[in-house]
């Protein structure tokens, strides 16, 4: 029997962490909540990023090429507002302790809101099931890494097989009849 009840998935950037998730989901096929990293195209490019929360409406940009900031990441300005909306999104998604939160996904960003993080930890701290999708140059990597009730995957050349195990995961750590230490 599985003692973790959070999945955090590690890859490199464009690996196809996402890509491996949203299959993983289709496949699982049972209700979530979650934070969702989304591009946002424009014509055949991508022009910035959106988080999109779960149950509620609407995609908050937080990194666009069109966005006038003095803080930048890559070729995108960066508004670091959409972060504390979405901290505040994962405190109230955990009262209402859902089967499986789903974070997709952390990266370099993320380091600057330090409430978002805090969100995070209590994810982590709780006992409601995750699926964590992190990349590799994220400096809070390591923060999670030292955490006590994690499983860590790294995404290698085999996504299938490694969908396969998370998926396997998925359906243990989200079993409604699932024995939590401490309950």
């Amino acid at each position: 029997m599985m003692h973790s009840s959070h999945i955090v998935l590690i890859g490199g950037l464009h690996s196809g962490k996402s890509t491996l998730v949203r299959h993983a989901l289709t496949e699982l096929a049972i209700d979530f909540l979650g934070v969702l990293s989304e591009p946002i195209r424009r014509e055949n490019e991508i022009a910035g990023y959106g988080l999109r929360m779960v149950g509620r409406p609407g995609l908050l940009v937080f990194a666009h090429v069109n966005i006038a900031s003095s803080q930048r990441f890559d070729k995108y300005g960066i508004d670091l507002t959409p972060f504390a909306r979405a901290a505040e999104y994962v405190e109230t998604a955990l009262l209402q302790r859902p089967r499986l939160f789903v974070i997709d996904e952390i990266g370099p960003i993320e380091d600057a809101v330090p409430q978002y993080k805090l969100a995070v930890d209590r994810l982590f701290a709780s006992t409601v099931a995750s699926l964590v999708v992190v990349q590799e140059r994220a400096a809070y990597l390591q923060e999670i890494k030292a955490k006590q009730d994690v499983l860590l995957l790294e995404l290698a050349n085999n996504h299938v097989l490694l969908a396969g195990q998370i998926i396997h995961l998925l359906k243990e750590i989200t079993n409604p009849d699932r024995r939590i230490d401490g309950e």
